[in-house]
Formats: structure tokens, sequence, C-alpha cells
């Protein structure tokens, strides 16, 4: 499993879960769905991203002008390309990082426990799965499980089952709303690299309500679909490389 987020992190594009004998009946199924993966990444430029390992500390302590302090969390949401990218962002904040992230991540089923461990193996701060019930601590980024939408209700981080027809879980635009609802504008919201306009909406909402907002630039990110679609609504407060954004959140939140 790990070689598999290796392979990210030097510029692979998705991951896919090797078939198991129970899925043999339905081999036809997922054959269609590489094609049409393979078909869809064909045209993607391949970008290797600067990994943000312990030793990587140089951005913790930049200071970037125009973000306001006393934030609550941080809210993320990224898709193709992700892996790396999040390596590069959560891998540059501070162990002591005053509040909590949360994180939804499009990935293929079963590789998010994966992408956990392999992300806390390069981070100072704490990366784990999300739980039903938790209240988030400072400090730790939680990912949402395979297959439901996570959101952060009075406090508290909840599961949602995918609407009928959605097409990327987790929603990121589910987990901005349930931010905007209950942090407003003492929240930051990101958006890494990824295909599609998920989150796009929910980072709009809010930047109206006062949060900072941040997307990762063109240069940086493998697909620029979800960050541009952001831009495009003038949801973004800034547009920044992605080995620059933590040093925005870590300012951001003071």
């Amino acid at each position: 499993m790990g070689s598999a987020f290796d392979a990210l992190a030097l510029g692979a594009l998705e991951v896919i879960k090797k078939p198991e004998p129970r899925d043999w009946e339905d081999l036809e199924r997922i054959g269609r769905e590489v094609i049409r993966k393979v078909k869809v990444l064909s045209n993607v430029r391949v970008i290797t991203h600067i990994r943000g390992r312990r030793e990587q500390r140089e951005a913790q302590t930049a200071r970037v002008a125009g973000v306001v302090g006393g934030r609550s969390i941080v809210a993320i949401g990224s898709s193709t390309g992700g892996p790396s990218a999040l390596l590069a962002l959560l891998g540059r904040l501070p162990e002591d990082l005053k509040v909590p992230v949360v994180v939804a991540q499009h990935i293929a089923d079963g590789f998010v426990p994966g992408l956990v461990g392999w992300l806390n193996a390069g981070c100072a701060i704490n990366v784990v799965l999300a739980e039903e019930g938790v209240r988030p601590d400072p400090g730790v980024a939680y990912f949402a499980p395979t297959g439901a939408n996570m959101v952060v209700d009075s406090g508290i981080i909840r599961f949602r089952e995918p609407g009928k027809g959605q097409l990327y879980i987790p929603s990121a635009d589910t987990l901005f709303e349930s931010i905007a609802r209950c942090y407003g504008k003492r929240s930051v919201a990101v958006l890494l690299t990824g295909m599609g306009a998920d989150g796009a909406e929910g980072m709009k909402h809010l930047h109206e309500l006062g949060a900072a907002t941040i997307a990762q630039d063109e240069a940086t990110c493998t697909v620029f679909g979800m960050p541009k679609a952001a831009i495009d609504l003038g949801a973004a407060e800034r547009v920044l490389p992605v080995h620059e954004i933590a040093a925005a959140v870590v300012e951001a939140v003071g």
C-alpha cells in the first residue's frame, strides 16, 4: 500500500484497488472503469510536487500578508494529485498547530487507511482516520472515510450518506458547508488539485462569510479543475503554490 502513495508523490495520477476474488464476476464493470479513468487522465500533465517531510520546515515560519488570524478550524478539499499535495501542505504544519484540520480527499475504495498512515509518517501533526462523534483536537488532521461524507456539526465530526448520484465522495462541498454553519468566518478553507468543481460553491459561501480561503495555483496543480472553479467564482482570497499554503494557514490561525 505504501508503494502506491510513493508513486503518487512521484507524479502518478491515480491509484486503483486490485480486484479481489469476489469482484471477478464484475470484471467487465471494473474494466470499463479503468478505461474511463485512463482516458480522463491521458491528457493530464504529470507534476512532481515538493514533498513536505519533517525536515522541510522553512515555510512554517514564513509570514504571509493579507490573512487575519483567529480562526478555529482548517478544512481541505482535494482530488486527483491530492496525496502529494496534502503531504506538501500537512508536512509543513507545526506540531503545535492551534486548530484541528478536516480533510475530504477523493480516493479509490480501500486506500484511505493507507493514505492516512503514509501522511502521518511524514508530518509533525497527527494524521488520523476520522471517527463518528469525535470532537476534533488541535494539531490533528482528520480524514473522511471511504464512502461517506464528513461534516462538523456543533463541533462534532459526523458522517452522512452520499446523495443520490453524488459524483465525488467524500464531498468537499458538503464538508465546507458544514464548516460554514458551525464556524463561519472563524475558519480556513483550502482547495487543492483535482478534477471537477467539488468544493468551489462551499468555498464561495465561506468566503462570503469572511473565512480565509486559499486555492492551489495552476503551476503546482496536477489538475487545476477544483481550484480553478473556486477562483472563477471569486471564492479564493489567495492563490498560492502548494508549498506556500502551510505558511498561509499558520498565519490565518494566528
